[in-house]
């Protein structure tokens, strides 16, 4: 339950690879958008990094997490959405459609896990806004654009080994500040 300290900044992608599965623990979120369609015009923005944690368990040979989709909503926020039970095998994509906001408009998210070492994630996420919002009790959100964000997860305190299955003790860690506090029960095999 100690806090976890920030890391300075995102991993080059030219860094080395750590070997093996990631372990369960508090990663930093970088974000990078790449293109934006949307009225956010965020490419190329910076956006702040968050501490996340993640929390792995195993089945059948494979590592799950849950992550957190990526969609910039004004200059320096994010919005989106669980993306559970997340396969951590490179060239894993997962289809995530929101449709109960308004019709005809929906939200769809594709995320790909472009890869996987013992200590980083990284993945490519596109997020379509499709139809209007004209009309719609949330008619603030973005229609008929597009977005396209890399996220990189840095580990930067480990709280199980990879092999094993991690669950929270107690609640999630409310963070309030960059350094937030985890506690978690490992089983391992």
């Amino acid at each position: 339950a100690e806090k976890t300290m920030p890391l300075p900044s995102a991993p080059a992608p030219n860094a080395p690879a750590a070997p093996g599965m990631p372990p369960s623990g508090v990663y930093q979120e970088f974000r990078e958008v790449k293109a934006d369609s949307c009225p956010t015009r965020s490419a190329g923005q910076p956006f702040p990094s968050d501490m996340t944690p993640l929390l792995m368990t195993h089945r059948e040979g494979k590592t799950f997490t849950n992550l957190h989709s990526n969609d910039p909503r004004a200059p320096g926020i994010m919005t989106g959405g669980p993306m559970n039970d997340y396969e951590l095998t490179p060239g894993t994509v997962m289809k995530h459609a929101i449709t109960h906001l308004c019709q005809p408009y929906r939200i769809e998210r594709t995320m790909t896990l472009v890869s996987v070492t013992g200590d980083t994630l990284r993945t490519r996420e596109v997020t379509r806004h499709i139809g209007g919002t004209a009309g719609c009790a949330h008619a603030n959100l973005p229609s008929n654009c597009t977005t396209d964000v890399e996220t990189t997860w840095k580990l930067a305190r480990k709280s199980c080994d990879a092999a094993c299955d991690a669950t929270m003790i107690g609640r999630e860690p409310q963070t309030i500040d960059a350094a937030p506090r985890l506690n978690v029960k490992c089983t391992c095999p």
